[in-house]
């Protein structure tokens, strides 16, 4: 946070800079194993008990769970190449409560068996949240139910977990 703060003190003396703070990433990674933050939501899917824990905390310290694509992470890296804009971003089309992922798995994901504890939804409000990468004219091409089904296929593909 330090090296954060002193480079965007930079970009107060003439030079442009920006730093992208992205949500869990999800879709489909391309890569042989399931990135961490993609665990936490399949967490509900592989009953990875202290996943699911990291998830709640997460949900209970802000609120709701931001998500994003990893097409649309990549994409907003390359509008901040061409944007002449200054200062810190959030990168997240989609703020999701766990019991809103559990209940989308479970309609959309029979085949598995979802434990009924993560479909209880606490109502929580989303205590911070930024449209600034938005108003600046990004325009996020993937929402919740995209993340979420590329995340499963891509974790189908790469082994992370079977069905059951």
């Amino acid at each position: 946070m330090i090296a954060e703060k002193e480079m965007l003190n930079c970009g107060k003396e003439g030079m442009e800079v920006v730093t992208l703070c992205c949500g869990l990433v999800g879709g489909d990674t391309y890569l042989p194993y399931t990135p961490t933050s993609t665990a936490l939501f399949l967490s509900l899917l592989t009953r990875e008990k202290s996943l699911y824990n990291s998830l709640k905390f997460l949900e209970e310290l802000i609120g709701k769970v931001p998500i994003v694509h990893i097409e649309d992470v990549c994409e907003a890296h390359l509008f901040f190449m061409k944007a002449a804009v200054n200062g810190r971003f959030l990168c997240a089309s989609s703020f999701v409560s766990s019991a809103e992922i559990g209940c989308y798995y479970q309609q959309n994901y029979p085949e598995f068996n979802l434990n009924q504890e993560y479909l209880n939804d606490p109502n929580r409000e989303i205590k911070w949240r930024s449209k600034k990468l938005v108003d600046s004219g990004f325009v996020y091409k993937y929402g919740m139910k995209e993340i979420l089904d590329d995340s499963v296929s891509s974790a189908r593909k790469n082994g992370t977990f079977q069905q059951q």
